[in-house]
C-alpha cells in the first residue's frame, strides 16, 4: 500500500503541530508499524500510530 493514501489522515492529527512529521506516519500507517521510534515530541500530539522513544525500547 503506497504511503500516499494515508498522508492526508496523517496531516490532519499532526499538520498544525510539524507537518513534516506527517510522512512518517503515513508510511507507519502503511506498513502497519506497531510503534514509530522517536524522541521527537510532535508525535505525541497524535493517536494514529504508538510511538516509544530511546529510553522506552532500551
Amino acid at each position: 500500500m503506497d504511503y500516499r493514501e494515508h498522508l492526508e489522515k496523517a496531516q490532519k492529527v499532526i499538520g498544525e503541530r510539524d507537518i513534516k512529521d506527517a510522512d512518517y506516519i503515513a508510511c507507519a500507517l502503511a506498513k502497519k508499524a506497531d510503534f514509530i521510534w522517536t524522541n521527537d515530541k510532535d508525535f505525541s500530539s497524535q493517536d494514529l500510530v504508538a510511538t516509544k522513544t530511546t529510553y522506552e525500547i532500551q
